[in-house]
């Protein structure tokens, strides 16, 4: 088991075989960048936080899920340790947005090995092992009950369907699955490593009053074992064996034998014939470590005729041509057999090769201790999130080596049958690599070559298909589910790249499937609904997209746009940091004119609690500079808010819209006119917009790199139209977290601690002092306007320590920079801002940055420069701000610094959202280290 906790004995590893179960201390943390997938596939954790699943494994979709929600999985967990008691446990995705707003235990302390899970008929199936005590089926009824009012079910609230199977802890846990038959049909595995099965007579796990198994003999190839019968009128179970049986439990028939174990099958979906993995032994030779490292191979095995026979124990499987010590990864469709070296050598008991075999060969081999596990064939449908060349294929779960001196799977791998002859492999395919360190899915494995006793990254041990089509992976080393989607991969555009015509008419389009409206993923709990749904290219054909949605309504007596932004391919479009602007131009005839447009400014955020960034502005010009507070777009008690959301940048807005749209919703009689307004006119048809995309490079906002202009259709009669509940959402995937929970004040950025100010000093100025604030003398002082307002900074200097104060009439924001790597310039250096709060006792926050950019969202903690806030406040009235600080004198004779200040839109005196960007280019200043202001440094 390599890296798990393990038991207390070689002989409780031995039986894992290839199929080694994942207890591990410390999850592996979920690193994007670790797995590998084709191109256009990704991979996101489908429920969030650290280790959200204990030990998670196999998966069991609700029958009565819906696409658009609510979307009920289930997912089990799995112990060694007899005594740590596992749970079932349930996720759920409300919205169908691709990400489960929550995971509830649905079954508390179960069992040892509650591993097996099926749903049916709206009630879930659990095989349950108490190693050593007892193996039993049960039926929870009405399970999606529980699921949806998160309520854990009372053990005595289980239904025994069967409690008569063998309970050996040698291979003695359960995958469970219904077939097409609508029977529920489950294994027996053997309960040994490898051994013969044809002992007598049967016994019901004790004999002479003593336990029948043990892991000495479970690992002894000399061990013959006997059939399980738990008592007179029970069925007679052969270890290695696959049966079904009917959902009261009647009616038990073996399906299959020759198998050592298989924990994972599923039924073709067009033959309806079984296909199951099948684990093989450890411990082929001890004399040549080489072919215990590569012999023999897990398999794929499919049932072609009742009661057929697999070869075990006496025949194994190896590759289809090669030496299976050249190339353990790389396994060409199809297999072949060779014979066990300790119950068959020299096939003096039964033939592998040749004609006229009396087992059924595998169809694949899948290499060397791989441990596959859960498999599942894809079912496509048309808006399925997989490609249709995936349908039919099946998908393996491989947990990966337990033993082997260098690890070997923690892959999915993709197997293709012969649509022709299913019974056929055309190919055998790496889909999802990583679990093993370095492995990229190359041919040959790692490279470099992974070192012996090498940790796991992940271990993957069930899958699921979602009804969107997208994959669900369990990973118990990790203790998550992950989702991995597809989407049509995109040429990105390269950081600089102009678009071929400075502005772009966009042309929208409704986005299919959204007549009745669409949803917005923007995190657990918050899935608003829209009206009206489109889409645009925004890259000139090369498929890079925007999706528009929008509904109208009425808030504060007035007629708003409320909308969400998409950038689904975001990192294409923008890069990891590019911006986008989205607003409304000045005149509804001008939507060339960006100059008077007042627009939101969004961005990724990677530091942000919701993954981007987002303000609003008035566009004074081309300049950030020139960018201000705007009037009249946002509406009181609004949303502007943005996200990194189901692998797009969506913003979230709510748009006070202009006059002549205000009038028509008048006339509608939608809301009461204003007093004296002229409500004459014709109903506009459409709604005017710019768009506008730049990079961002050094944490600064460049230029635009290419300006757009669409509209969408207009109409009273959509003014506060109802939505339906089950809407598609447009970005299904990861989202926020649940702090992003809209019926909860919305968190900030978490900034580093902030130096706090004590209470106002009651102290005053003596008349006629000139360089004075709060009570305190300085030694120099200097009053302009010269940052957009009127600010007075002062000076004093006291054994190494250098003494500010700043004072300023504005309403917004204002900075005190000093930049010692690159004096005179604001970006890169530490600023000490102040900011009116109405909730703080000194009525304004201050906090300490380091300006990584001009966007809030690249402020961090100061680099260099430690600065004491001493006290802070305001002054006439409310309408100026001020705060006195210290900070150690940097080396030098004299420094250079900058101030300024903009407009400031936020309330929360932890965050740095609302700060929007200077009023004017920030201007720079001197101090020596006599606390005087000269003319120059």
């Amino acid at each position: 088991m390599g890296d798990q906790r393990r038991l207390s004995s070689r002989a409780a590893l031995v039986m894992l075989g290839c199929l080694a179960l994942s207890i591990s201390p410390a999850a592996a943390a979920f690193n994007r960048s670790d797995w590998t997938l084709p191109e256009g596939f990704n991979i996101e954790p489908y429920v969030a936080g650290s280790e959200p699943v204990p030990l998670a494994r196999s998966l069991a979709l609700s029958g009565a899920s819906q696409p658009n929600g609510p979307v009920i999985t289930y997912v089990s967990s799995n112990s060694f340790d007899a005594s740590q008691l596992m749970n079932i446990s349930v996720m759920v995705d409300l919205k169908g947005r691709g990400q489960a707003d929550y995971v509830q235990p649905l079954l508390v302390n179960l069992s040892a090995m509650p591993n097996g899970i099926a749903w049916h008929n709206g009630s879930l199936w659990v095989a349950s092992l108490e190693p050593y005590k007892s193996c039993r089926i049960y039926r929870l009824d009405n399970a999606d009950r529980y699921a949806l009012e998160r309520q854990a079910a009372k053990l005595s609230d289980l239904v025994l369907v069967r409690g008569d199977l063998p309970f050996d802890i040698y291979h003695g846990w359960k995958f469970i699955r219904f077939g097409p038959d609508g029977k529920l049909y489950f294994p027996i595995g053997a309960n040994c490593n490898v051994c013969r099965l044809d002992g007598s007579p049967p016994n019901n796990g004790t004999l002479n009053g003593k336990l029948a198994y043990s892991m000495e003999a479970s690992e002894n190839a000399t061990h013959v074992t006997a059939p399980f019968q738990a008592g007179p009128g029970s069925p007679v179970f052969q270890f290695g064996s696959i049966y079904r049986m009917d959902t009261d439990g009647s009616g038990v028939e073996l399906v299959a034998t020759g198998i050592r174990n298989t924990v994972g099958f599923d039924f073709h979906p067009d033959t309806g014939q079984l296909v199951f993995t099948d684990n093989g032994r450890d411990d082929w030779s001890a004399a040549n470590p080489a072919a215990t490292d590569n012999r023999p191979d897990c398999e794929l095995n499919i049932v072609t005729a009742p009661r057929q026979f697999f070869g075990w124990p006496y025949c194994a499987t190896g590759p289809a041509g090669g030496d299976p010590n050249a190339r353990p990864y790389l396994r060409r469709p199809g297999a072949t057999s060779v014979p066990d070296p300790d119950l068959n050598a020299g096939e003096k008991v039964m033939n592998c090769t040749g004609a006229n075999l009396q087992f059924t060969p595998a169809i694949q081999a899948l290499g060397p201790h791989v441990s596959p596990l859960g498999m599942r064939f894809y079912r496509w449908s048309p808006g399925a999130s997989f490609p249709k060349q995936f349908n039919r294929d099946i998908f393996i779960a491989e947990h990966g080596s337990w033993n082997r001196q260098r690890p070997i799977g923690a892959r999915v791998m993709r197997v293709v049958l012969d649509p022709a002859n299913p019974t056929k492999v055309q190919a055998h395919l790496p889909f999802l690599c990583g679990g093993v360190p370095g492995d990229t899915c190359a041919p040959t494995g790692p490279v470099p070559p992974v070192q012996p006793g090498a940790e796991y990254k992940g271990r993957p041990v069930d899958v699921e298909q979602l009804l969107d089509g997208s994959l669900l992976v369990s990973d118990d080393a990790a203790g998550t589910v992950y989702r991995i989607a597809y989407s049509q991969p995109t040429k990105c555009r390269k950081l600089g790249e102009w678009s071929a015509d400075g502005h772009v008419a966009l042309a929208p389009a409704a986005i299919p499937g959204t007549a009745s409206g669409c949803a917005v993923n923007l995190g657990a709990g918050n899935v608003p609904g829209y009206r009206r749904c489109m889409r645009a290219d925004v890259s000139q054909g090369a498929g890079r997209q925007m999706q528009l949605a929008t509904s109208l309504r009425v808030l504060n007596n007035q007629l708003v746009l409320s909308g969400a932004l998409l950038l689904p391919s975001y990192g294409c479009t923008l890069g990891r940091s590019g911006w986008v602007g989205f607003g409304l131009p000045e005149s509804q005839a001008g939507t060339r004119q960006m100059f008077g447009a007042r627009v939101f400014v969004a961005q990724p955020a990677p530091k942000a609690p919701t993954g981007a960034s987002v303000a609003a502005y008035l566009l004074n010009g081309t300049s950030p500079y020139q960018f201000y507070k705007p009037p009249g777009l946002l509406p009181r008690g609004g949303t502007l808010k943005a996200y990194i959301s189901g692998g797009a940048l969506a913003t979230a807005f709510d748009f006070i819209l202009p006059t002549e749209f205000q009038k028509a919703a008048a006339r509608a009689g939608k809301i009461a006119p204003a007093p004296g307004q002229d409500s004459g006119g014709a109903d506009p048809s459409s709604i005017s917009f710019l768009m506008a995309f730049g990079d961002v490079i050094e944490g600064e906002l460049k230029f635009h790199w290419m300006t757009a202009s669409l509209t969408i259709p207009f109409s009273v009669a959509d003014i506060g139209v109802p939505l339906p509940s089950n809407l598609p959402v447009l970005n299904r995937g990861a989202g926020p977290s649940a702090q992003e929970l809209p019926t909860a004040p919305s968190p900030k950025r978490a900034l580093p601690p902030q130096p706090s100010p004590p209470p106002l000093p009651p102290a005053a100025c003596a008349p006629g002092a000139k360089c004075c604030l709060n009570g305190v003398n300085y030694t120099s002082c200097q009053s302009d306007s010269l940052a957009g307002f009127f600010y007075t900074q002062l000076y004093r200097v006291a054994n190494g320590t250098l003494h500010v104060g700043i004072r300023a009439s504005t309403d917004g924001w204002i900075a005190w920079s000093l930049n010692q790597a690159s004096p005179g310039r604001m970006v890169g250096g530490d600023a000490l801002v102040v900011r009116p709060c109405t909730t703080c006792r000194t009525g304004v926050s201050t906090a300490a940055f380091n300006l990584g950019g001009y966007s809030t969202s690249a402020f961090s903690a100061p680099r260099s420069t430690a600065f004491t806030v001493a006290a802070a406040g305001t002054a006439e009235g409310g309408s100026a701000i001020w705060a006195q600080f210290s900070l150690p004198w940097p080396d030098g004779t004299a420094i250079t610094i900058n101030y300024g200040g903009g407009d400031y839109l936020g309330s929360d005196p932890s965050a740095a959202d609302g700060m929007l960007v200077h009023r004017v280019r920030p201007p720079a200043a001197c101090v020596d280290e006599a606390g005087d202001i000269p003319s120059d440094c």
